[in-house]
């Protein structure tokens, strides 16, 4: 194998390695925010199932100021 080649060969795999460390980094910060986005939809869902039974699950903090 010839040096061009191989040197060609040796940027190529330089390029992906830094490819899929990138593609790895992307895919963790979206998993990440996938299981933030879970969590905030299952707590809209609880309050919502709250409010349709009656039960306003935040505190109350008294009368509006305009009262």
């Amino acid at each position: 194998m010839s040096d061009a080649r191989l040197t060609d060969l040796e940027i190529r795999l330089a390029w992906q390695e830094d490819l899929l460390r990138t593609l790895e980094e992307t895919l963790h910060a979206q998993q990440t925010r996938v299981g933030e986005l879970e969590t905030f939809c299952r707590q809209l869902t609880e309050r919502l199932r709250a409010l349709q039974d009656g039960h306003d699950p935040t505190p109350d903090d008294g009368p509006p100021p305009h009262y």
